[in-house]
């Protein structure tokens, strides 16, 4: 990669190729672009570093962008930063095709990532009133396949109006990114990718655009951890038939290398070969580490999600035997045995005189009586009694008339 280096009499110039390995600390922009005359390109940049061109004589939106870095890596005490449009020499086409390969690595390994969002507007409230967070929330930069990258790679990012105004990190700014993206916090604050599985991650990217369909796949490259290197060099193909390929590859690479094991349902005969004991267990203790990690079919999880479905129920209901007593907590659990239980009428009905009883109807032919087992309690039918019973027999909840 190359890097542009500001230098003590306050200019640019822009460093040699270096590996990513050797680079010192830099920032790095992120942004949408324009169009493409309206950005500083890399030859522009080149006459630029010679003093053919002067800042005050470039007209263009692109120029706003390079003060803006210049001024920000200043005052965050970094020498150096990366631009797109100036770093990468888009005429060589094998610089070019290993800059999108090596793009995640580039956001990664970056020291603060500035986001500049063109089409948010602070209001004299400041950056958090409602028509800012609605302005941030409906930015176009979550809409772009290249950003999705440079939102989850970099360690630290903070974000910018086109005023240079600071909005807050994505650690401040976690609930409105969620809200625009649809992409859990956990994903975009340090969680290992892995963690998530290959299609929850391939979903992050449907709702956004790239100016070329297949882009899409590259832009996926890093988080899918794929550099599809057996693929043509230039994609020829549609961007559906991209995805489907690098969908496959990750897969596959998955089944070999992660450890997640959520991932493992797209191979149902992957659990056949592991053994009770062995560490490739996915029900070993070790994948208790991590709850994710945990395989488990399509009945397991239905009984799981069901089970689940069961103790929010019973929780919600719980609520009202909390206002109106325990009595109307017989509705919701198993009645405890007992010589009062297990009678068919208790309470006020047995209480005051007993009527005289009259006389007896003679008995026809006794019906033949299955011989009892066990004496069992008289239990309340309908679904509200099932989800109860099911739930203190299972352990997991206690009865509303053990609390305490």
């Amino acid at each position: 990669m190359r890097l542009i280096e500001i230098r003590k009499d306050g200019g640019l110039r822009r460093t040699g190729y270096m590996k990513l390995g050797d680079a010192p600390r830099y920032a790095i922009l992120s942004h949408t672009w324009g169009p493409e005359k309206d950005e500083i390109s890399f030859d522009d940049f080149t006459e630029l570093c010679r003093g053919n061109l002067k800042m005050a004589q470039m007209k263009r939106p692109g120029v706003s962008k390079l003060k803006f870095c210049l001024d920000q890596a200043r005052k965050d005490g970094l020498k150096y930063f990366w631009i797109d449009t100036c770093c990468i020499n888009r005429a060589d086409d094998y610089e070019y095709r290993s800059a999108v390969k090596s793009m995640f690595e580039y956001y990664r390994g970056s020291a603060v990532c500035y986001v500049l969002l063109a089409d948010v507007k602070v209001t004299k409230e400041g950056p958090r009133s409602w028509y800012s967070v609605y302005d941030f929330i409906a930015a176009r930069w979550f809409t772009r396949g290249w950003t999705l990258q440079e939102l989850i790679a970099p360690q630290k990012v903070e974000f910018y109006s086109p005023e240079h105004d600071r909005l807050g990190d994505k650690s401040a700014l976690q609930q409105a990114i969620t809200r625009a993206t649809d992409i859990p916090p956990e994903a975009f604050l340090g969680e290992r990718l892995l963690n998530f599985s290959v299609d929850e991650r391939i979903s992050w990217a449907m709702n956004r655009q790239t100016t070329k369909p297949y882009d899409m796949a590259y832009c996926l490259m890093g988080i899918l951890d794929v550099y599809l290197s057996r693929m043509p060099q230039k994609w020829n193909g549609t961007g559906y038939q991209a995805l489907i390929a690098i969908r496959e590859e990750a897969l596959k690479e998955d089944a070999r290398l992660s450890r997640n094991k959520r991932n493992r349902r797209h191979y149902p005969w992957s659990t056949a070969d592991w053994a009770p004991g062995s560490r490739e267990n996915p029900l070993g203790p070790s994948a208790s580490e991590n709850p994710r990690n945990i395989t488990m079919d399509q009945a397991e999880r239905h009984k799981i999600e069901l089970h689940t479905q069961m103790i929010r129920d019973f929780q919600r209901k719980s609520r009202i035997v909390a206002r109106h007593g325990a009595d109307f907590g017989m509705l919701f659990h198993k009645p405890q045995a007992g010589p009062e239980v297990s009678k068919k009428k208790a309470g006020p009905q047995e209480a005051g005189p007993k009527k005289e009883a009259g006389p007896k109807k003679e008995a026809g032919p006794k019906k033949e009586m299955r011989p009892k087992t066990e004496a069992r309690p008289k239990e309340l039918s309908g679904r509200r009694s099932r989800v109860g019973r099911d739930i203190v027999s299972s352990g997991l909840v206690r009865s509303v008339g053990q609390t305490g």
